[in-house]
């Protein structure tokens, strides 16, 4: 099954649509329309959860209060920071959600299936993650937390191209091997966290290995440009200079191209008397 991620919109036209059908009373038609909705295979993680918002908002309306308690624990244990899309939703609609929200059930059951980088040579290390299990399509984001060398927690958004996503870390300048820390989890479209690969106390690793005899000169052969602090802080004086030249140039410029006398113009000079104050 094709499963859209991330770049999809939150929403689209049909959820504008079905909404509206709601917001005028009509709940069979609407009903219908986020059923038939939920059936494509195409959502995101966000138009999904929209879809199922709306069939509990339809139940909730027509007093099926067992159907809405079911539909909400799905939507929930889908994104359990989840929060209802209308800000002018009704008292009734406000409790119910939040009272579920407020205890969640447990996240549906998803799978991280993570290719180990390549360590045969010293390439920036790619990671390959694909999302399993009945939850797979309530996962919105993969987010890659990784330490390398001795430097802190760095995280990157993976990107998506299909069902999998993707991350490639950059190398350290330093030649010789260094370990890499690393673990993967994946959020809702909330934010909220769904599971995890590895943790930050528990985190995965593996080696990079130390640079070739031509990658090491490489490296060490490759010009750096350093600006000093010393030279950042007077940056002023020089567009002073520069100014300061430019102006005298203009100045001499006028002076040589000044006359003694005022030229004629086509309509000729008027002498203007000067007034006594």
């Amino acid at each position: 099954m094709s499963i859209a991620h991330a770049q999809e919109p939150s929403e689209d036209a049909t959820i504008a649509e079905i909404r509206e059908l709601v917001l005028y009373a009509r709940y069979d038609d609407a009903l219908t329309r986020a059923q038939e909705y939920l059936q494509r295979s195409d959502l995101s993680a966000s138009q999904r959860n929209a879809g199922i918002e709306i069939v509990a908002t339809v139940q909730i309306a027509k007093r099926r209060s067992a159907d809405a308690e079911q539909t909400l624990q799905l939507l929930y244990a889908r994104d359990p920071g989840h929060r209802i899309t209308d800000p002018d939703a009704s008292p009734v609609l406000m409790s119910t959600f939040g009272r579920v929200r407020a205890n969640p059930p447990e996240p549906l059951d998803v799978e991280l299936e993570v290719d180990v980088p390549d360590l045969t040579r010293r390439t920036p290390p790619a990671f390959t993650v694909s999302a399993r299990g009945v939850g797979a399509d309530a996962v919105a984001e993969l987010r890659l937390h990784y330490q390398q060398g001795s430097t802190e927690y760095a995280t990157m958004l993976m990107r998506w191209s299909g069902d999998a996503a993707n991350a490639r870390l950059p190398l350290l300048d330093d030649t010789d091997a260094y370990e890499v820390r690393y673990y993967i989890a994946a959020h809702a479209p909330s934010g909220a966290l769904l599971t995890t690969v590895g943790s930050e106390n528990d985190p995965l690793t593996f080696t990079v290995p130390a640079a070739t005899p031509l990658e090491r000169t490489l490296i060490e052969d490759t010009p750096t440009t350093t600006v000093t602090e010393e030279s950042r802080s007077l940056w002023w004086v020089g567009l002073l200079v520069g100014i300061a030249v430019a102006g005298a140039g203009a100045g001499v410029a006028i002076a040589l191209t000044r006359d003694d006398g005022a030229r004629n113009g086509s309509l000729g000079n008027i002498q203007l008397p000067l007034a006594s104050f």
